[in-house]
């Protein structure tokens, strides 16, 4: 079970090879993050950062749209990512946070943050769906929105957040690691 060495578990092995089933046999499974490609070119601009680690990097779309700015990519369920990753300037969770098993969310924050140099953003997709254990995942953007607020603020400073419920994402969370 990959651990942080100062969070403690952040994932269940029963949930990580879950998870990298879904990977294998789902082509588009943890392949959408380069739809977020502009905004972390704007916040890498806006943070001076030197470098990028994608938490939950899936497919590894976000790097491969951005070539020009250095990424780490990091997965524990995507065999050759799922190395415990050094620290970087920014931090980028794009649609991961609510796949996280309820019980370990404190821990990955505590995690994101421990890893952020300058800051984290963190987008989540609040649309109702089975997760890769089979149980029911946000129940609503505003509860998904809450839950993961009530995290957050524990372990970064938030600057700014967004929550479209047109489109069932809390969009964009912009943080500053503590």
């Amino acid at each position: 079970m990959p651990d942080s060495p100062h969070a403690g578990p952040l994932i269940t092995e029963a949930y990580r090879q879950a998870n990298a089933e879904l990977h294998e046999r789902t082509p588009n499974y943890g392949a959408y993050s380069a739809r977020w490609a502009d905004e972390v070119q704007r916040l890498v601009e806006e943070f001076s950062a030197a470098d990028v680690l994608d938490y939950g990097c899936g497919k590894g779309k976000l790097a491969a749209s951005l070539p020009e700015i250095a990424f780490v990519e990091y997965d524990p369920a995507v065999p050759g990512k799922d190395a415990p990753p050094p620290a970087c300037d920014l931090v980028v969770c794009t649609d991961v946070l609510e796949h996280i098993e309820p019980e370990l969310l404190d821990n990955v924050l505590a995690d994101i943050a421990r890893l952020a140099r300058k800051a984290a953003s963190q987008h989540l997709d609040a649309r109702r769906r089975k997760d890769a254990a089979g149980r029911t995942q946000r129940p609503s953007h505003r509860r998904a929105a809450g839950l993961v607020a009530g995290a957050a603020r524990a372990h970064f400073e938030i600057k700014a957040w967004r929550v479209e419920p047109e489109r069932s994402w809390v969009n964009c969370v912009v943080v500053a690691a503590r």
